[in-house]
């Protein structure tokens, strides 16, 4: 977990009904100082997404550079 929600704001997104389910995660993971500061938590396929969108992302701006530098080539 790092830094990014609030508590309530996680158990709004997900679907948690539990008032203390996050901060008993937040325990029993022993990140105490997180309590009352605001948490990130991620579902088990976002970092997987994530990176995939930068991949792809890099992909399109090497193609770009690559489509502009035929053209500058070709005239």
């Amino acid at each position: 977990m790092s830094s990014g929600s609030s508590i309530s704001e996680v158990n709004r997104r997900y679907g948690i009904k539990g008032g203390a389910t996050v901060q008993s995660w937040i325990k029993k993971f022993g990140r105490e100082d997180l309590l009352n500061k605001v948490v990130r938590i991620e579902m088990k396929g976002e970092k997987d997404r994530l990176k995939t969108v930068r991949r792809l992302n890099l992909l399109l701006r090497c193609y770009e550079k690559y489509n502009y530098l035929c053209r500058i080539k070709n005239g």
